[in-house]
């Protein structure tokens, strides 16, 4: 156990500095003007990049003969093969671009010699350079077209009596992926739009089964857009008991919860109970529940152990639908970066362990990197995707995510 400890601390580090050589590359890259030095650095950095890669390469397969867990081992290949077909795409991307702009250097230095033997020359007539000043002068500008608000369906029921159709989740709060901002450790490269998503769309909560949960689809025209909430995948541990475990993050949640299943996988003895309040969208009194609370351990990626309290409940939340996060691969931005919730070809995601405000930032942290398209938040389970992602022509009669339709509130006596 300590030498897989010892690994993936070993890993870690190399593939952060992996993170840090593309953040390099995608500066340089999008430098005003290349020249010879940039060209030489960036050819450093495709040496870095292989030399990465053969050092990853070895490490990775130590690490998948120390696992022993079938679904551990299921995790770090995919997340392995994730890792490598990166390392890949953005060698044959850098080493593509080198090429063409050591062409343009080329073409540009024959162009300048041809200029200064054409200076010996008659100077050319006023009235032949006067189109090109017109041309410069009058050259239209780039508008963009103004974009209206998404447009948002929502479904509502009416809430049962009983613990599985009411809601753990704090309606006072807007939740993680709403408009509030963090502190960064690192300047946020091509923030994404957040000003219709402000005004379009209010954040709703996770429910523990909603009796008609509703999907959220926002269209523009032929567009379609999600929102993704911030899940992971991750080993949980209780004494020698380990399971793996899908994870929901949502401060807007006063407390954190565990199903009843992941419960009993992990043969934990309650330690306490705790009577719970909860009021229901719409209710006028809060009815109280009895439930009961374990301690578990979240294994992270360094393999340190964060101990969190939760409380039992038989179900969190209905299965999420995971078959969109296969877009991801295609945001040049997140190329790279290792996933809380790794990409795999399951279509549903059955959350099992809720993460709420008590513990949310134990593991959550304030890196983040922005694009056109979901954002990235640090974790010490991997990066976390929240946000919207667009997914294209809009689908007919398609489930794209489950999201809930109504905020509650919680609190403990």
């Amino acid at each position: 156990m300590e030498e897989l400890q010892r690994l993936r601390a070993s890993r870690k580090a190399y593939r952060a500095h992996l993170t840090t050589l593309y953040k390099k590359i995608i500066e340089l890259k999008s430098a005003t003007t290349i020249d010879e030095l940039h060209i030489a650095t960036l050819e450093n950095y495709c040496q870095q990049l292989k030399r990465k890669k053969d050092i990853l390469s070895p490490l990775d397969e130590q690490i998948a003969k120390a696992i022993t867990k079938p679904e551990d081992l299921e995790c770090e290949i995919f997340e392995t093969e994730e890792m490598h077909s990166t390392i890949d795409e953005r060698y044959s991307e850098l080493t593509t671009f080198i090429e063409i702009k050591r062409n343009e250097l080329k073409l540009k230095v024959t162009v300048q010699s041809s200029n200064n033997t054409n200076e010996s020359s008659p100077e050319t007539s006023p009235q032949s350079e006067q189109p090109i000043q017109q041309e410069n002068i009058h050259q239209p500008e780039m508008s963009q077209s103004p974009v209206g608000p998404n447009s948002q369906t929502e479904e509502t029921s009416a809430s049962n009596n009983t613990i599985q159709n009411q809601t753990l989740i704090n309606n006072n709060n807007n939740g993680a992926s709403a408009s509030g901002s963090y502190p960064s450790k690192a300047p946020i490269k091509d923030p994404p739009e957040r000003a219709n998503e402000q005004q379009g769309e209010k954040s709703v909560h996770t429910t523990l089964i909603p009796a008609a949960p509703t999907s959220i689809v926002n269209t523009q025209g032929n567009e379609t857009t999600i929102c993704l909430l911030k899940t992971a995948i991750s080993t949980v541990s209780l004494a020698n008991q380990r399971a793996v475990a899908n994870i929901l993050f949502d401060e807007g949640a006063q407390c954190s919860f565990i199903t009843r299943e992941l419960d009993d996988k992990l043969h934990a003895c309650p330690q306490q109970t705790k009577d719970i309040q909860i009021s229901t969208f719409g209710g006028e009194q809060p009815t109280s529940h009895t439930l009961e609370t374990v301690t578990i351990n979240i294994e992270s990626i360094t393999s340190e152990k964060i101990p969190v309290s939760v409380l039992v409940v038989p179900k969190i939340a209905t299965p999420l639908q995971n078959r969109i996060r296969t877009n991801v691969r295609t945001l040049p931005y997140l190329k790279g970066i290792p996933l809380a919730h790794p990409i795999t070809s399951d279509e549903k995601f059955e959350v099992s362990l809720l993460i709420g405000a008590n513990y949310y930032w134990e593991i959550v942290q304030d890196h983040i990197i922005g694009g056109a398209g979901p954002t990235d938040m640090e974790s010490k389970l991997g990066y976390l995707l929240s946000g919207p992602l667009p997914l294209g022509e809009a689908p007919s009669n398609t489930t794209i995510n489950q999201r809930p339709d109504c905020d509650w509130e919680l609190q403990g006596n």
